[in-house]
């Protein structure tokens, strides 16, 4: 047993002695002082702009903010539509101008997108409710009133009438008689 701690003891040391000889080898190879150098060689004397040292022209400056504005404005709009499609209102005339505004976007005509934005968003804002008004009864519930024939036909639209109705109903399993419910066109 003794004989075994030995011999890997050797082992040890030869494995060692090879790793030292390798490093003072690569020493000699390559200098660590070169190595740094060649590492940290300094950067040619040309002067390296950064963005914000980059002069930029007043007009580019201003063509840029416009930019900015018209995707911010048209993003906006895009929002408005959102809103206006959950609580279902109107979009046909909306969408239409946000579109245009898009159109406008992509060709640069900044001022145009942002007029065209600003205009759809009101239009959005203004936009009928498409669908019809419910007086709920003692006994319904949103799957039942979806249900009915003259509305979807269909139990599981009931969500689409508590999203468009979540403002009265906070909490869809609590709906009371004599709410006036809003039920939008499926």
């Amino acid at each position: 047993m003794r004989s075994i701690k030995r011999i890997h003891l050797i082992l040890f040391l030869i494995v060692l002695g090879a790793i030292g000889l390798f490093i003072e080898h690569s020493r000699q190879r390559w200098p660590e002082k070169q190595v740094v150098k060649k590492i940290l060689k300094p950067l040619p004397a040309k002067k390296i702009e950064t963005v914000k040292e980059q002069k930029v022209l007043p007009e580019q400056k201003k063509l840029q903010e416009s930019e900015s504005i018209a995707r911010q404005t048209v993003a906006i709009a895009g929002e408005y539509w959102k809103i206006a499609k959950k609580e279902g209102r109107d979009l046909s005339k909306g969408q239409s101008t946000l579109r245009l505004a898009k159109v406008a976007l992509n060709a640069k005509n900044y001022s145009e997108a942002i007029r065209l934005a600003k205009q759809s968003i009101e239009e959005l804002k203004t936009a009928p409710k498409i669908g019809v008004n419910y007086r709920v009864v003692r006994g319904d519930c949103l799957w039942n009133i979806a249900k009915m024939k003259k509305h979807y036909g269909r139990g599981s639209m009931w969500v689409k009438i508590w999203r468009a109705n979540e403002k009265i109903i906070p909490d869809f399993d609590l709906i009371y008689p004599n709410q006036i419910l809003f039920i939008p066109k499926s």
